[in-house]
């Protein structure tokens, strides 16, 4: 059942007995489904402690990390929530890095400290690499690899 609070839609959770927003039922323990599958599944009308978990045998991405096996979702509220932002984080998985380097990687800037990385970078790609196995290397995507480029060709 969803109500209005103020601008944030409300749905009651029976467990606790009290209206939580999508923001609140996102932080309990038990959710270990994404943001957009979460809304969906309230927008259809399945019960709030139905519409948190995965359904019965549902292995659709399931990773494995710290020793635990979970979702994107579960190491990004465990582990890197408050680090970098959630998708962020997928992409970075998703790119060929383990949780554990996608978590700790640090985002690459265009500052005098970053020059050296950054003529590295321009260096391997010189030799053949490309983009996308830069971005690998040093944790980010493609698109940023090219912008990273474009300002360093800027600023020179």
């Amino acid at each position: 059942m969803a109500k209005k609070r103020g601008a944030k839609t409300v749905y009651f959770f029976p467990d606790c007995g009290r209206m939580k927003t999508i923001k609140e039922l996102m932080e309990d323990p038990r959710c270990d489904v994404s943001p957009q599958t979460l809304l969906q599944r309230l927008k259809r009308g399945v019960p709030v402690a139905k519409a948190l978990v995965k359904k019965d045998g549902d292995t659709r991405g399931k990773y494995k990390a710290f020793g635990e096996t979970g979702t994107l979702f579960y190491f990004y509220n465990k582990f890197a929530k408050g680090k970098i932002k959630y998708s962020t984080f997928c992409q970075r998985v998703r790119s060929g890095l383990s949780i554990e380097d996608a978590i700790s990687v640090k985002r690459i800037g265009v500052g005098p400290s970053d020059r050296t990385r950054l003529l590295s970078m321009a260096t391997a790609y010189a030799r053949g690499k490309t983009l996308a196995e830069i971005g690998m290397q040093y944790g980010i995507s493609r698109q940023r690899v090219h912008q990273l480029f474009s300002a360093l060709r800027k600023a020179q």
